[in-house]
């Protein structure tokens, strides 16, 4: 979960933005090695709040439709 806003500069159909905010990741990893048990780890579960930025671009195609494309940054 993320609460994000955004501020950027229209340049014609486009918008050139950047981002941040807090995040909510929920993580959870397993690893376990058939026959060598030795070698697996336990169940991992990460839920901490950290902030999260980024930067993208969003054009739009008409009216209703849009496409966007952002790089985020997490740091929980």
């Amino acid at each position: 979960i993320t609460v994000r806003a955004r501020a950027g500069v229209a340049v014609g159909n486009s918008l050139l933005f950047v981002t941040a905010g807090v995040a909510k990741p929920e993580v959870e990893h397993t690893w376990i090695e058939i026959d060598d048990e030795t070698d697996s780890w336990p169940t991992f579960k990460n839920s901490q709040i950290g902030i999260v930025a980024g930067f993208g671009v969003e054009h739009r195609f008409g009216q209703p439709f849009s496409f966007k494309g952002e790089y985020l940054f997490l740091n929980a």
